[in-house]
């Protein structure tokens, strides 16, 4: 949310300008799919190929980053915060039953 904050110049700082740039955009992309799959998050790991993928076909937008955020990285987190939101929610139900 803090990118999208400063794409649209909440911050002087501007970074969605390097999603139009081939070598950055994919850097950046690539670094984010190593850290997701470190993390284990393969569900991240894959819309972040497909949203790749559609950027490097010229499907949709000509910025990488429209991809990843506002198509493909928001729902993702939503599912993620969801599941987090509810995995400490069953964890907290068996603490107050012991």
């Amino acid at each position: 949310m803090l990118y999208l904050c400063a794409a649209l110049g909440v911050f002087a700082f501007d970074p969605y300008r390097f999603g139009y740039q081939p070598v950055m955009g994919s850097v950046i992309i690539l670094v984010l799919l190593a850290y997701s799959l470190w993390r284990g998050h393969v569900f991240l790991a894959l819309a972040l190929i497909v949203g790749q993928a559609a950027w490097a076909f010229d499907i949709g937008s000509t910025n990488a980053f429209d991809h990843m955020t506002h198509v493909i990285l928001v729902p993702v987190l939503c599912v993620v915060v969801l599941q987090k939101l509810f995995g400490l929610l069953r964890k907290s139900d068996v603490t107050q039953t012991r």
